[in-house]
């Protein structure tokens, strides 16, 4: 994708991930998940970073999309988790204020209101800090989704024809199919 590929061109300190992209190829094997990612450059070592550099930012790219909001949510669920700690921490307050007064006043020991709005906030922190916990096993998982197998080495031999190679053999095939032409109308 451009975004990859114009990752992959800012790690390199390339001009354009457009230009890189020219230079690079992405086959999957087979019916896998795998994909074999090939780079052409004049110097074999370059071909290698390139081809290294955008398996790189494919993984970083996958793993961002994977992520996506998980990471928000899972700040916004610490937030409210800290809200109801305060808010627990009220109850367990005014709770502890009205039994002091009733042991002054000799009135009733407990406010079962103020028990049960204890409780329900009790009972929803466990459940929003449960949340919290499942999604950070999430991002946990998500954030290995894609690996590398094998980095890119360093080609020993020139892949791929040049130009006078081409010609070459191009001239040949010319001349050989001209010659057979020739024969078929000599003989016909």
């Amino acid at each position: 994708s451009r975004e990859v590929l114009d990752s992959a061109a800012e790690d390199l300190g390339r001009d354009s991930g457009a230009a890189l992209g020219r230079k690079v190829s992405v086959a999957q094997k087979a019916a896998t998940d795998i994909l074999e990612i090939s780079a052409t450059d004049r110097r074999p070592e370059t071909a290698r970073d390139i081809a290294n550099g955008v398996a790189n930012a494919y993984i970083g790219n996958r793993t961002e999309d994977a992520l996506g909001n998980l990471e928000e949510v899972a700040e916004q669920l610490g937030d409210q988790l800290a809200a109801l700690r305060s808010q627990i921490g009220d109850y367990d307050t005014q709770i502890s204020q009205r039994a002091a007064e009733a042991a002054f006043t000799g009135g009733a020991v407990r406010d079962d209101v103020l028990e049960a709005a204890r409780e329900a906030a009790s009972l929803q922190y466990q459940t929003v800090f449960a949340r919290q916990q499942e999604l950070q096993v999430d991002i946990g998982l998500k954030r290995a989704g894609a690996t590398l197998l094998t980095e890119a080495g360093t080609p020993r031999v020139p892949t791929g024809t040049g130009p006078l190679r081409s010609g070459v053999i191009g001239g040949v095939v010319g001349l050989l199919l001209g010659l057979g032409i020739a024969l078929l109308r000599e003989q016909l």
